[in-house]
């Protein structure tokens, strides 16, 4: 009787408690979190956890009475060497690992010292810390409640045990009894040493886990403090501040932590022509630091952030910048995570608009010049030696970036594109690029100037010091901001008001597809918002959706209500125009070829939309659709560069913002948790050990219990028919949720096509999550819908792959479009593949 651990492959006798004091053993337990997804493998099951509780909960209902374990069951995710103790060998001798033999009684007991509590108790803090809704009181009173409950009942429990030993005459004096009482008085006291939150930093500091922000003064200020004598309200010197997160210290603990460099080995150059990043383009081929081997690049973003309620008498007050910056040497595929965004600076909006920003990027300049001349020593399993880091792009909407950059910031402004010099006069006509573009040499002219109004450029950016970098070689569009809540927010309401003034449908027709579509489960959190006519009239008003909301509304509006449209309408052109340019502009992959094409699309796009409305003019995010193809080029495909997981991460500054109700030194409040999560998350082992791969519930099946099984074994190379698999009811594989009845492209046709499956089963076998499709064929690309025409293949044929063959990752929906008795299923493509 017993349970099969997932790390050594071995059955641990006893049960849950011994199991886990097993795991424990191995360092595989961090408080209460795995460092990489712990696999169940009771009975053949493959469901994964990332939390203690959850397992145990799980193994309770499920398992309880697991005693037959099928032979030839190998771990399906395994730690890497190394990720544990630094030898196995050092915790367990070579009997311990002899399935069943020597007494694991005693090798299963979870022995904990006084740095195993300390260690476990601190962890518990820095959970608490590292959440957005609790609040430094109400931790600092778990701490103290906890420390008393546990003084109480240990001191209850160790009262009981001498009694005990006193009334069957056990010598209190002996070496096994005294030792025993050391272990209560060990236990009495879990939180000894971190007892305050002074100690608790001091003690994660030493750790080299938490990256301490730095006060950086701007200048003397004053502000009103009440005497509490008094009760006057004095005016107090007092430093207006921001905080600091050194890079260098911040680069260091994040490469050096467990997992990271393998990320980086994951990513390389392609070799067939196909820009897929960064490290594609143009830019970074030529860059003289990046162009190198072993440099880190830096993606730098700036917004800033609302911490108030916008309606409220205080929006604006309170207001933060934030920098953010990434590491693009990691695959896009991670990027999808927040682990992986890092804090650079926080600030407050309102000295930054009258002292200007050169004041904070100081000592990050500062900074990223020594990194990029000298390098930054790391010495971890994965690396050891210098590795060079340098700035490759800033990112960010148009005025977070015109105001970093030292641009207009008004885009009302006569020059106010910061790619080239075309004048706002120009720019609402023209649908090609036939101004002069920005260089080096003549924004040092127009800087020398010093006239906003004739050159565009309202001060320097100290951010051109940087080796490799200079603003006007920063070709990273906001594609979100400029196409999403800008361009298709702006247009789909001009052809909507047309479409249905001209009596096509009307607004509740409208409304009702909508809100009846079939959006399936890719899109089912971010189904549009209904329309109100007084917002569709109003087309330069607010978008009415999010970007997520809009990208799933212009992706499927050709299905939604394509057939309410007779072919040929032009305003409806301009709509599908519209879908062909985002389809090559969102695309993960892109070539020069398709460069050259994007760059006719939009050209062709424009002139539609200047003849169809020619009371309106293009607007500025017009005009920097036209700079996309030959930034794509420079860097790679565009959508690895938009806003919208950067703006994901200010949801964790709004949120604690709203719980601690504290504005006094705003700064170093935010500061100072976002860098205890960023500690946690290292101290845990998730920040980059967290499992790519994450199972669902689901069940334990022989493979010819399946339907088809022959052929199954036949597509698995032989696969045998009474072996186990695993059928979950969906797998989540590097942030993407995979279940049944989910579309997929699982390979691309002679004439490029995409060829679909759609999901029947989702299995775990052989170390990978494995797709069980029924092919589709795919009989057209229906321009009116922007959508592929397709339907199953009779008879029915069926395919086997893994998430890494499929063509792309992301899956999709089919529907049937409204019209009746049309039997063909339409799938929108979410880009060009």
């Amino acid at each position: 009787m017993g349970l099969l651990c997932f790390h050594c492959e071995e059955v641990v006798e006893g049960g849950i408690k011994e199991l886990f004091a097993h795991f424990r053993s191995f360092s595989l337990l961090k408080g209460s979190c795995f460092g990489t997804a712990a696999v169940c493998k009771q009975d053949g099951c493959q469901r994964t956890f990332q939390k203690s509780f959850s397992f145990k909960r799980h193994l309770t209902k499920q398992h309880r009475q697991v005693d037959n374990f099928p032979e030839g069951l190998r771990g399906e995710f395994h730690f890497e060497e190394g990720e544990g103790s630094d030898s196995d060998d050092d915790v367990l001798d070579d009997q311990d690992h002899q399935g069943g033999g020597g007494n694991q009684d005693d090798d299963n007991q979870d022995e904990l010292t006084e740095e195993d509590i300390k260690e476990r108790s601190l962890m518990l803090v820095c959970k608490l810390k590292a959440s957005s809704s609790v609040t430094q009181s109400t931790i600092t009173t778990v701490v103290e409640d906890v420390s008393q409950l546990f003084e109480d009942a240990v001191s209850n429990l160790q009262e009981s045990t001498r009694k005990f030993m006193r009334d069957n005459n056990v010598d209190l004096e002996g070496e096994a009894a005294v030792r025993l009482m050391d272990q209560f008085e060990m236990v009495q006291k879990p939180f000894h040493g971190i007892e305050t939150e002074y100690k608790q930093l001091q003690y994660l500091i030493a750790s080299r886990k938490f990256v301490t922000p730095l006060e950086k003064e701007i200048t003397l200020g004053y502000a009103p403090r009440t005497d509490n004598l008094t009760g006057n309200v004095l005016q107090v010197p007092t430093p207006r501040v921001f905080h600091y997160v050194p890079i260098k210290e911040n680069i260091k603990a994040i490469v050096e932590s467990p997992g990271f460099w393998d990320c980086v080995q994951e990513h390389h150059r392609s070799t067939d022509g196909t820009l897929r990043d960064f490290h594609d383009g143009e830019h970074c081929l030529t860059h003289p630091v990046l162009s190198g081997v072993d440099c880190l690049q830096i993606i730098l973003y700036n917004d800033d952030i609302e911490m108030t309620n916008p309606l409220s008498p205080k929006a604006g007050t309170h207001k933060l910048g934030a920098l953010y910056y990434t590491i693009k040497n990691v695959h896009p595929r991670h990027l999808s995570t927040l682990n992986h965004f890092y804090l650079a600076a926080l600030y407050k909006s309102t000295d930054v608009a009258e002292f200007g920003f050169d004041v904070v990027l100081r000592p990050l300049v500062d900074d990223l010049k020594e990194l990029e001349e000298f390098g930054l020593q790391v010495n971890c399993q994965e690396k050891r030696g210098t590795l060079k880091v340098g700035l490759a792009q800033v990112v960010g909407d148009n005025l977070g970036i015109h105001s970093l950059f030292g641009f207009a910031q008004g885009f009302t402004a006569n020059f106010l594109c910061r790619k080239c010099r075309i004048h706002r006069e120009d720019l609402r006509r023209s649908t090609h690029l036939s101004a002069i573009l920005r260089t080096k040499e003549n924004y040092e002219e127009d800087l020398q100037q010093q006239d906003l109004p004739r050159t565009g450029i309202r001060t320097h950016c100290i951010l051109n010091e940087l080796a490799g970098f200079h603003v006007v070689n920063n070709y990273a569009p906001d594609i979100m901001h400029d196409l999403l809540e800008g361009v298709c927010a702006f247009e789909v309401k001009l052809v909507l008001q047309q479409l249905i003034s001209s009596g096509l449908f009307d607004l509740d027709t409208l409304n009702a597809r909508i809100m009846s579509y079939n959006y399936g489960f890719p899109d089912s959190s971010n189904k549009p918002c209904l329309y109100k006519w007084s917002s569709i009239v109003n087309a330069d008003g607010a978008p009415g959706q999010n970007a997520a909301q809009m990208w799933a509304l212009t992706r499927n509006i050709g299905v939604m209500i394509g057939d309410l449209v007779v072919e040929g309408n032009n305003y409806w052109e301009l709509i599908l125009l519209l879908c062909e340019c985002m389809d090559l502009i969102f695309s993960p992959t892109t070539s020069p070829g398709e460069c050259a094409f994007m760059k006719q699309l939009i050209s062709d796009h424009h002139d539609l939309f200047l003849e169809l409305f020619p009371d309106r003019h293009l607007k500025p995010k017009h005009h920097f659709m036209l700079h996309y193809p030959a930034a794509a080029l420079k860097i790679g495909p565009l959508v690895h560069y938009w806003s919208m997981r950067f703006e994901a991460k200010h949801n964790f500054f709004r949120r604690l913002s709203h719980i601690i109700c504290n504005f006094k030194n705003i700064t170093k409040s935010m500061a100072y948790r976002h860098q205890m999560f960023q500690c946690y998350q290292m101290l845990s082992k998730q920040s980059f050990k967290q499992a790519s791969c994450e199972i669902g519930p689901g069940s334990s099946l022989l493979l010819n219990a399946l339907p088809d099984c022959l052929v199954l074994s036949q597509l698995l190379g032989g696969y045998p028919l009474f072996a186990d698999v695993f059928v979950a009811k969906w797998a989540t594989v590097y942030g993407v949720r995979y279940r049944k009845g989910m579309i997929v492209v699982r390979d691309i046709s002679a004439d490029g096509d995409p060829l679909y499956g759609q999901i029947r089963e989702v299995v775990c076998l052989r170390d990978a999550v494995h797709l069980i499709l029924e092919k589709w064929q795919t009989l057209y690309f229906k321009k009116h819908y922007h959508a592929y025409v397709v339907r199953p293949t009779e008879p029915y044929e069926l395919a086997i792959s893994t998430i890494d063959d499929l063509v792309d990752h992301h899956p999709l929906h089919a529907v049937h479009s409204y019209v009746p008795n049309d039997d063909n299923y339409y799938i929108s493509p979410r880009y060009k593949l």
